[in-house]
């Protein structure tokens, strides 16, 4: 019944689950839909993260590629991308290693979301990610 009902409706799936847990039913539980859940909860912290990269980049990129529009909102972006990946570190710290794998393909991304904000070609903008780790999070952005 709780794979039909994961398939069907899954609020009703995470209602039951949690009743069931609490009951202290264990045997009546989708184990591998729950084990799914449990994986997906933890991947959506990090593609948080990569979000927020992506976001962070987007304006780096918008800074270094078009200086004659710089602004104070940009740079307000910058840094509130920054403090929200900070804060999402501090909850979950053993996504801090995990920083660098993201990197990439956030980067890749924020190369989309420039060209289309900025109106300039992709080829623009470099293929591989021109700042460091270090860079992304302590680089100083003033007007």
């Amino acid at each position: 019944m709780s794979a039909t009902l994961y398939e069907a409706d899954f609020y009703a799936w995470t209602q039951e689950t949690a009743a069931q847990l609490q009951r202290g039913e264990l045997g009546a539980i989708d184990m591998q839909a729950l084990i799914e859940e449990v994986i997906d909860l933890g991947n959506r912290h990090k593609d948080a993260i990569e979000s927020l990269l992506t976001v962070l980049f987007c304006h780096m990129l918008k800074w270094d590629y078009q200086p004659a529009r710089q602004s104070r909102s940009w740079v307000l972006s910058i840094e509130a991308s920054r403090a929200a990946i900070h804060r999402r570190l501090r909850k979950t710290p053993s996504l801090k290693p995990a920083v660098a794998e993201l990197l990439p393909d956030a980067y890749a991304a924020a190369v989309f979301q420039a060209a289309e904000q900025t109106g300039l070609e992709l080829k623009a903008f470099p293929d591989v990610c021109p700042y460091s780790q270090d860079e992304v999070f302590t680089r100083q952005f003033a007007l």
